[in-house]
């Protein structure tokens, strides 16, 4: 009996071993799945992370789009205003000329400056005054610059 005792005791021993060695490699199984589980969970939040501060620079890339986009429709606004303004210098600028151009017409080596006493006492002797000659002239002269503004003006 003692053989068969040995033999069951052996058997028994060998029976533990395999059991201890299975409940071994199913607590590795077990912490290799819990490895995995936690090292996915990790990945995941990391790229829920990543996927969350993307969003967070998308909005802020969104927003600096859209001041930009204000910014350029001040910056055109401007523009024309800009644009509109110095065709209404250089309008300006062109009316001017033409009223210095007028005012050149008749520079005093063409046309000396007369002896005005001499001229009214002239005038005196026709029965007209040197007062009537000169805003008659101022008169014709005003006229033509009132001409050369109201044209501009028009534009």
């Amino acid at each position: 009996m003692s053989k068969a005792l040995n033999r069951i005791y052996r058997e028994r021993e060998h029976y533990e071993k395999e059991k201890r060695e299975a409940v071994a490699a199913k607590d590795k199984e077990i912490q290799d799945l819990t490895k995995w589980k936690h090292d996915a969970f990790a990945a995941r939040h990391e790229q829920n992370g990543r996927i969350t501060m993307f969003r967070i620079q998308l909005e802020a890339k969104d927003k600096e789009i859209a001041a930009l986009k204000g910014s350029c429709t001040i910056f055109k606004a401007m523009l024309g205003t800009e644009m509109a303004q110095a065709k209404q210098i250089a309008a300006l600028r062109k009316t001017l000329e033409r009223v210095r151009m007028w005012a050149n017409a008749y520079p005093l080596k063409a046309f000396p400056k007369p002896d005005l006493k001499k001229a009214a006492e002239i005038l005196k002797a026709a029965g007209m005054t040197l007062d009537s000659i000169s805003a008659d002239t101022m008169r014709y002269v005003i006229s033509g610059v009132k001409d050369i503004v109201e044209a501009a003006l028009q534009e």
